[in-house]
């Protein structure tokens, strides 16, 4: 205020002005921070030093459990929304961890990750998402850090750089559930959630061992595995 009024040709003093605001009434609200000013520059640093692009859109790995995509999907149901996080090997497509929550945050994510660490040695694997925040968070990037793993990120707002998990989420929903209940009933959450839960274990089981894909040579997933254990001729 006492800068629009010395620039309107009125000499005044600030604490004047504030003085005359407050004995009439007439103090701005000011919107109070919901976090402290040490949040905030943590926050900023986080988006400054987001991972980069490592992938660049080549979905290509030439041996099995070296490169992975992971993304997050909606499920809708009658209980309410629910989240899949799932991770995908981009050697012969094959979901090699998934898990559900009732948030998409950092916890779901790294939870995920583990279940893939049981059974996978991920020492020096590249695991590449969008810039969620779920993925971009402190928690998220300190656990595959402590594995030895590489975080790619999608660029802001380009969701072909992540392409191949999202062909599956299309797979997923148009086969696994529009093809059983119709797009609109499960949209509309009419499904319970326990049914919608046990189409996506029983359709990841059916994805991986029995549906053929032609960029595979007509192989499943497992089948692509089994035929070539130690990496594509």
């Amino acid at each position: 205020m006492t800068k629009k009024l010395v620039s309107m040709g009125h000499e005044v003093n600030h604490k004047k002005i504030s003085r005359i605001m407050r004995e009439n009434g007439l103090n701005s609200v000011v919107r109070r921070k919901k976090y402290s000013p040490e949040v905030y520059e943590r926050r900023r640093l986080l988006k400054e030093t987001v991972p980069e692009n490592v992938l660049q859109r080549n979905f290509y790995s030439p041996t099995p459990r070296t490169i992975f995509v992971t993304d997050i999907t909606y499920l809708y149901t009658s209980d309410g929304v629910y989240y899949l996080n799932i991770i995908e090997d981009l050697y012969n497509r094959e979901i090699v961890a998934w898990k559900i929550g009732a948030s998409p945050d950092s916890y779901l994510c790294v939870e995920t990750v583990r279940l893939l660490a049981e059974t996978v040695d991920l020492s020096d694997a590249i695991i590449h998402s969008d810039q969620g925040s779920s993925y971009t968070s402190y928690e998220y990037r300190d656990f595959l850090l402590s594995l030895g793993v590489t975080q790619s990120c999608s660029d802001v707002g380009e969701c072909w750089d992540n392409a191949a998990m999202e062909s599956f989420n299309s797979i997923l929903k148009t086969e696994g559930f529009y093809a059983k209940w119709t797009k609109k009933r499960f949209k509309e959450c009419k499904i319970p959630s326990q049914e919608v839960f046990e189409r996506v274990r029983n359709f990841i089981l059916y994805y991986n061992n029995f549906r053929l894909k032609k960029d595979l040579g007509d192989l499943s997933p497992t089948m692509f595995l089994e035929k070539y254990p130690f990496g594509r001729i």
